[in-house]
């Protein structure tokens, strides 16, 4: 609770200088204020900011009117600025159809799976008899 204490008695006089601090925040409160997230599903429970927090600069409301589209990884639906494909050519790249912040969700988990097969990998080959019967002979 101190340490609550201390980072608002630091920040609040700064919040003056961030306009948009609080309706941001605001936002990201609201977005799971009606139903509790989904544990086994990691697009909700990732380290990152969601995409569509932060305050739009005045390039990217130009966006707007192309509308939004539904991210495959959250089910959000967002603006074009949000995904790395163009809004037109969206339905043909389904790998590309996850905003950035899913993307980024999908790629943590392929690094992930990769190191553990690497991992398990390394721990086959350092308890192969082979390997067990050859340290013996020396």
């Amino acid at each position: 609770m101190a340490h609550l204490r201390l980072l608002t008695t630091a920040l609040l006089p700064q919040v003056e200088n961030l306009a948009n601090i609080l309706r941001e925040s605001k936002r990201y409160v609201e977005m799971w204020h009606r139903a509790r997230r989904d544990r086994l599903n990691r697009y909700q429970t990732h380290n990152y900011l969601p995409q569509g927090i932060l305050e739009r600069t005045e390039e990217e409301r130009l966006f707007k009117a192309l509308g939004t589209r539904k991210c495959r990884g959250c089910e959000r639906h967002l603006y074009q600025d949000s995904f790395e494909v163009d809004v037109r050519r969206f339905v043909r790249n389904t790998e590309k159809q996850y905003c950035y912040t899913c993307a980024k969700v999908n790629l943590r988990q392929y690094r992930r799976a990769r190191f553990l097969d690497i991992l398990e990998l390394a721990k086959s080959r350092t308890s192969s008899p082979a390997l067990v019967t050859e340290r013996t002979k020396v």
